[in-house]
C-alpha cells in the first residue's frame, strides 16, 4: 500500500478504492460491486462513443488479413526488459550485463512523487542503457489535471536527461488502474503532450497502453477528435489467458493480434506506425500471492521459459513490432528471477532469455517457415553465420544439417543433435560461405 493510501486508511477508517498490491506489482481488484456499478454509470456517455467504432471492427479485421509482411527485422534493439526500483536494484545492473540487455523499461508512479530523485539515481546506475519510463497514473492525477501538469513537468525535468522516451499511462482499460473510461485517458495524455510540446520537444511519448487484446479500447484511443498523437503505440499485449502464444483467442493467435494492432495504427492518424510491446509475461504456479493472476492461467516455470522465447520470435516474424519489454527481471510471481527468502534464484526463463539474446545478437531474420503440422523454423543471418531456430508444437523428427552446431534453449551446446523437435527451441548455427557473407 502506498503512503498516500495508508494515510487515507488511517485518517478515515475506510479502505481506499484504489490500492496497490506490492506482491504482484499491480492494483488490487475493486471488489465492491456498488462502486464499480457507479463508475460504469458515470462513464456511460463515454462508453457510448465506442458504438460507432463497431463499424471499424470489420474494416480493421479485413486490413489485418490483407496487410503485407512487415519489413525484415534485425535484433539490435528488439529484446527489452522491465526492471523495478524496488526489486534487487543493487544487483539489477550486473544481471542486465549478463543478459546483454540494452533496452530497459523503468516504471515511475505519479502516486509516489517523493521517489522521483531515488528513481533518477536508480536510472543513473543502469549506465548507458536506453531507458523507457512508464509513467503510471493514479486517480488523484486523473481527477486533477492541473496537478498532473505540474508533476509531469517535474518528472520530465528530472528524468528526461536519463531517458528519451516516456510511456504515458498504463493498462488504461482497467478501472482498478485509475481510468474510469478511455475519455479520461485521452485527457490525461493531452496534458502530457502539452507539457512535452511546450518544454521538452526532444522526448518521445508512447501511448495508448491498452492491456490484453481488446480492440475497441484500442480503437477508441486511435479514433477520436482530440489533437493528440502517439510517437509510438505502446501495447501491453498479454496472451497468457490462452496458454501458449500460438493458441487462438476468437481466431487470433499472437501473430494475428499484432497484425490487427498494426492495421488499427494504419487506419488511424494518431500514431506514427511504430509499435512497442511494453509488458507481457506468464504468471507462475506455486507462487501464491505473488502471482498477478491465478488458476489455470498460471504455468510451470519450464513452460514460461518456452513461451517467452516463442513470444519474442513469433512477434519478430510479423515485421510490425519494434521492441518487446518482458515484465520483468525480478518478481517472484512472474519474473525471470525469484528473490523470495532474500536469495536470488535465476529461473529457466532467465537462461532462455540470455541464450536467445546471445544466439541472435546482430542477426537479421531472413526467412520464416510455419507449417500446419506445428513445425516452426526461423532463419537468421549475421555477418558470418546462419542461425536456424526451430521448435514444434507436436513432437516430430528433425535432422541437423551438415556443419551445424546445435544449442538447446538455455544456450548449452549439444554433443549430438536431437532427433525430435519439441516446444523448446533449439538453435542450429553454421558458418556462411564466402559468397553468402556480407
Amino acid at each position: 500500500m502506498r503512503s498516500s493510501e495508508v494515510r487515507q486508511h488511517v485518517e478515515t477508517g475506510e479502505t481506499p478504492v484504489y490500492r496497490w498490491d506490492p506482491y504482484s506489482d499491480q492494483p488490487y481488484k475493486i471488489r465492491d460491486k456498488r462502486i464499480k456499478r457507479r463508475i460504469r454509470l458515470q462513464s456511460l456517455p463515454d462508453y457510448l462513443k465506442l458504438l460507432p467504432l463497431l463499424l471499424v471492427l470489420p474494416v480493421n479485421a479485413l486490413l489485418a488479413w490483407l496487410l503485407p509482411q512487415g519489413p525484415k527485422r534485425d535484433t539490435s534493439r528488439f529484446f527489452g526488459l522491465c526492471v523495478n526500483l524496488n526489486r534487487e536494484a543493487d544487483q539489477a545492473r550486473a544481471m542486465l550485463d549478463e543478459l546483454q540487455v540494452e533496452e530497459v523499461l523503468v516504471r515511475f508512479s505519479l502516486a509516489d512523487m517523493g521517489s522521483l530523485a531515488e528513481t533518477a539515481r536508480f536510472m543513473e546506475g543502469l549506465g548507458s542503457r536506453r531507458i523507457l519510463v512508464a509513467v503510471l497514473q493514479d486517480r488523484q492525477h486523473v481527477d486533477d489535471l492541473r496537478q498532473l501538469e505540474e508533476d509531469l513537468h517535474q518528472v520530465f525535468t528530472v528524468l528526461s536527461p536519463l531517458a528519451s522516451e516516456f510511456q504515458i499511462g498504463n493498462a488504461i482499460n482497467r478501472i482498478k488502474w485509475g481510468f474510469n473510461n478511455p475519455g479520461e485517458y485521452l485527457s490525461f495524455y493531452e496534458v502530457a503532450q502539452r507539457v512535452r510540446d511546450r518544454a521538452f520537444p526532444d522526448i518521445l511519448l508512447s501511448g495508448s497502453g491498452v492491456i490484453d487484446f481488446e480492440v475497441l479500447p484500442l480503437l477508441r484511443t486511435l479514433f477520436n477528435g482530440r489533437s493528440i498523437r502517439f510517437d509510438r503505440l505502446a501495447s501491453l499485449l498479454y496472451v497468457d489467458r490462452r496458454g501458449a502464444p500460438e493458441n487462438r483467442q476468437g481466431g487470433y493467435d499472437l501473430r494475428a493480434k499484432i497484425r490487427a494492432i498494426a492495421a488499427a495504427m494504419r487506419l488511424s492518424r494518431k500514431s506514427s506506425g511504430s509499435l512497442i510491446i511494453t509488458e507481457t509475461n506468464w504468471p507462475l504456479k506455486h507462487t501464491g500471492k505473488y502471482a498477478p493472476a491465478h488458476g489455470r492461467v498460471c504455468v510451470e516455470e519450464a513452460d514460461a521459459a518456452r513461451f517467452l522465447v516463442r513470444y519474442y520470435l513469433l512477434s519478430l516474424t510479423t515485421g510490425y513490432v519494434d521492441r518487446i519489454y518482458w515484465h520483468q527481471l525480478v518478481a517472484p510471481g512472474y519474473g525471470l528471477v525469484d528473490n523470495r527468502k532474500g536469495e536470488i534464484r535465476k529461473r529457466e526463463a532467465y537462461f532462455a532469455f540470455k541464450a536467445m539474446r546471445a544466439q541472435l545478437a546482430g542477426a537479421t531474420l531472413i526467412k520464416t517457415t510455419l507449417e500446419s503440422d506445428g513445425l516452426h523454423e526461423l532463419v537468421f543471418r549475421t555477418d558470418t553465420e546462419q542461425v536456424r531456430v526451430c521448435w514444434s508444437l507436436r513432437p516430430q523428427a528433425w535432422l541437423a544439417r551438415a556443419g551445424e552446431q546445435v544449442f538447446d534453449q538455455s544456450g548449452q551446446a549439444l554433443p549430438a543433435a536431437p532427433e525430435q523437435l519439441s516446444g523448446s527451441v533449439i538453435y542450429a548455427r553454421s558458418p556462411l560461405s564466402a559468397s553468402e557473407s556480407r
